[in-house]
């Protein structure tokens, strides 16, 4: 099992909503962590398999989709327009290089201890089987 160590608790995000999450507040939980912008093809592309996870699995694991522009309302209009309903949050802390280097897209996967198991940078499927099936083991752990 490939451990990346744990996340630091104080790594914060702000929704579109205004509710402030700390990683340390979703112990406990498995956590999809997406970095993306409205500007980015590869991140754009891969919306799509992020939006059929997030149908199959919200109830299971928590998603925090991360615009790194740092501002709602574009990424908003952007996310209504293409019918995604995916949670949108932008920093609201530093956000140290080993979780996100500036590489879009770049997404993580937090396993329920607070351990970074999945980092990959670039487009992928995330609604493959395969992966949708570590992600229901991490739930199960």
């Amino acid at each position: 099992k490939d451990v990346f160590g744990p996340i630091d608790k104080n790594i914060a995000f702000t929704s579109s909503n205004g509710d402030l999450i700390k990683m340390g507040d979703l112990q406990g939980k498995v956590v999809f962590l997406n970095f993306w912008a409205t500007w980015c093809p590869p991140c754009i592309a891969e919306m799509p398999s992020i939006q059929k996870l997030y149908n199959q699995m919200s109830n299971e694991i928590e998603f925090v989709f991360v615009d790194v522009d740092g501002q709602f309302e574009k990424p908003l209009s952007f996310l209504k327009k293409h019918n995604y309903n995916l949670p949108l949050f932008v920093s609201a802390s530093p956000i140290p290089e080993t979780v996100f280097d500036g590489s879009l897209p770049t997404t993580l996967v937090i396993d329920k201890k607070g351990n970074v198991v999945f980092r990959h940078r670039g487009m992928s499927d995330y609604s493959d089987k395969s992966f949708v099936a570590k992600l229901r083991q991490l739930v199960a752990e």
